[in-house]
């Protein structure tokens, strides 16, 4: 296996473990946001973990067939203008904020 194909499988696989982090990440404070959320039913608190991973379904769902519809140029376009928006909007909230 050459030395790109190791780099990109382990970069792969690296990414598809963020979403496992973020419930490991999470979980521990679900105590304290449940504290802060009293009023709140127990169950809302506990999907605070499980959403991530129903959006990423649903998401890819989404996305599988947008993809056989896209060409290779288009998606990475898409995906440039999607995090500048991100972007713009984090760094005006922040702007806003102070």
């Amino acid at each position: 296996m050459s030395e790109i194909k190791k780099t990109l499988t382990f970069t792969v696989l690296s990414i598809s473990l963020l979403t496992v982090m973020a419930g490991a990440a999470i979980a521990p404070a679900l105590g304290t946001i449940r504290e802060h959320f009293a009023g709140t039913p127990d169950i809302v608190v506990q999907m605070i973990v499980s959403m991530p991973a129903l959006f990423i379904i649903m998401t890819n769902l989404v996305f599988t067939k947008l993809c056989a519809l896209m060409e290779t140029r288009a998606q990475a376009k898409c995906q440039y203008q999607a995090e500048y928006v991100v972007l713009k909007v984090t760094h005006c909230r922040r702007k806003g904020s102070k």
